[in-house]
Order: C-alpha cells, then structure tokens, then sequence
C-alpha cells in the first residue's frame, strides 16, 4: 500500500477510551449493509451486526467455533434470519466477486498465517462491491493486557505482521480511509477467567497454561488495576484502520 499508518488519511491521534462496537458503527454504517465478519469466531459480533440493522456473514474455519456460532443463531430470536454461517479461510473466501458492502477482521488478521495474510487481504477485496469499507482492527502489542498474557502466547510479532500485511496490499486494491487509535478495557475477576477466556478457542494456548500460570499471576496483581467488586482491570491499545475498495 506504500503508505505509513500514520500518514493515512482521517488519523485519529489520540488513544481514546472506548468500545469496539462504536468503531465499527463509525466507521463501517452497518444499518442496512451486507457486513462480512472474517474469523467470526462464536458469532457473537455477527449477531450485534444483525442488531444493528445489518445483514451479516460469518466466515470461521474453526468447526467448533462454527458450530457454537449455529447454535447460538438457532436458539436466538426472529431476526437472526439475517445471519449466515459459511466455514472458510479468509485467504480463500468462498464467496463471489463484489458480493458485499463492508468486510471485518477483528482481532482476526493477526491469526492468519503470516504467509497468507497478504493473500487474505487481497481476498478481501475481491469479494467486496466498488467503493466498499474494509475495516481491520488489531490489538497492539503493548499495554496492561498484552503484557498480562505474554508469558502465555506473545503475539509481538504476528501483530506486527498483521499490520505490514496492510502496508504491503497491492496498490490499486485498497485506499486507506481512516486510522482510529484507540484503548479498550478488559475486566476480570481471577486468574482463572484470564486463562479459560484466552485458552477457550486454541488448544495450544490450553496446553500451554500451566506452566505459565505462575508468571501470569504476578502479572495479574501488579498490572492489573483493583475493583471495588475485587475484579482487576487491564488496558489493551487498539488500532482500527478503514481501507476502502476503489472503482473498477
């Protein structure tokens, strides 16, 4: 893409505090829209589109994942009619050219190979319509969160990759749009909740929870921020970034 994250056009510098869900409602107007959530995970965020007023597709190659994700559509209400489920990869999305209004990878890209991320923004674009948002957004490797959990998988370098993916986008594919820097905050109420949440979708991580148990509950009690309901609080910076299809 040639272009430095922050020389990209409607930079917000400043890291906010502030929710996901008003990223994506800024930036990619899901009332009305076709929304493809890419590594859609167990469909919660698909379900939240739909609310929104969108139609959404959820792409996972996760079968468990998937099959969470089925249940829960089952088991929800009228308008979940608006939710579909396809298993893919996004380096090879099953669906047609110009398909859909708006794409998302939350806290997606960086899972990606790294080989295939290039390929799975590429993809991307393909099946999105002229003129069509794409919005990536991807944890950054700093702040109280990651640090909490790097004695369990550092994800330093694949997020790194995620984002000079970006950079490396064939030019004429996508234009990028707008930067929003941001911070979430992640609450929980003991070490137990950090790892079963972090370990839940990979067995890998599972795996490997045991032995870093002990530097994560370090980690837990110096970095975390104390609750009055004895849960502790952790800060994850996040970057959003708004690429747009150009005309063909």
């Amino acid at each position: 893409m040639g272009a430095e994250h922050s020389k990209m056009a409607g930079t917000s510098q400043a890291a906010d505090r502030r929710g996901t869900k008003e990223v994506i409602r800024e930036t990619l107007r899901p009332p009305g829209r076709l929304v493809l959530d890419i590594g859609s995970g167990n469909g919660a965020l698909v379900a939240w589109l739909c609310r929104e007023g969108a139609r959404a597709i959820g792409i996972e190659p996760n079968v468990r994942l998937l099959r969470a994700a089925l249940a829960r559509a089952s088991a929800g209400p009228g308008e979940r009619r608006n939710e579909c489920w396809i298993a893919g990869r996004a380096e090879a999305l099953p669906l047609a050219d110009a398909s859909v209004d708006a794409a998302l990878f939350f806290n997606s890209l960086h899972h990606v190979e790294p080989a295939a991320q290039g390929a799975a923004l590429v993809e991307a674009a393909r099946v999105l319509r002229p003129g069509g948002d794409l919005l990536v957004i991807e944890p950054l490797a700093q702040g109280s969160y990651f640090e909490l959990l790097r004695p369990l998988d550092d994800e330093t370098e694949v997020r790194a990759a995620a984002l000079a993916a970006i950079d490396a986008a064939p030019p004429g594919l996508l234009v990028p749009a707008m930067r929003v820097a941001y911070l979430t905050e992640l609450a929980y109420p003991d070490v137990a909740a950090v790892v079963g949440a972090f370990t839940r979708a990979d067995a890998g991580r599972a795996a490997a929870a045991g032995q870093a148990l002990p530097a994560i509950t370090e980690r837990f009690t110096r970095l975390g921020r104390p609750q009055a309901d004895g849960s502790r609080r952790f800060d994850q910076p996040m970057l959003g970034l708004l690429l747009r299809r150009t005309p063909v």
